[in-house]
């Protein structure tokens, strides 16, 4: 018979393979997806979940995504969807987009094309790699009394050549 916590450990395995399923299931979807397409993708999971459509459409048609047709395509492909002029992706898409991105480089984050989660910025700002010297030899940050900043959520988007 089982306890409480192989009945725990049970489900956390069952939640975790089926969520794996499913993802492998999602993959498939976003690799059939053109280049400019995986792209706006790709931010709206990491950058631009919930917000205002007008607003994202502009900062990827700088972008040049052409975004007027790939959100479109998105939502055609159930991968995206509009509620009240905002864009929500589901959690999962949300979860496989930004794993997508963590892959190119698990342990490097300044090797990844897309940087969302704070202490991956700073990391990246502050230490000194091959991949990023000439980027981040003109800031002017100190390891040892790092300065007060507002928060990142302030950033809009930071786009690291891949």
């Amino acid at each position: 018979m089982l306890d409480a916590r192989q009945w725990t450990s049970a489900i956390e395995r069952l939640e975790r393979d089926s969520s794996k399923e499913i993802l492998d299931r999602l993959q498939i979807s976003f690799d059939g997806l053109e280049e400019r397409e995986k792209n706006i993708f790709l931010d709206i999971a990491c950058f631009f979940n919930g917000e205002e459509k007008d607003f994202v459409m502009k900062v990827l048609d700088g972008c040049e995504f052409f975004p007027d047709i790939g959100i479109d395509v998105l939502i055609k492909k159930s991968l995206l969807t509009v509620e009240y002029n905002q864009l929500r992706m589901h959690d999962l898409l949300l979860e496989m987009g930004r794993k997508i991105v963590k892959e190119k480089s698990v342990d490097e984050p300044g090797k990844r094309c897309r940087l969302w989660v704070e202490k991956d910025v700073y990391h990246v700002l502050t230490t000194q790699t091959d991949e990023h010297d000439d980027f981040t030899d003109d800031i002017p940050f100190h390891q040892e009394n790092p300065p007060h900043h507002p928060p990142l959520s302030t950033v809009l988007l930071l786009l690291l050549p891949p």
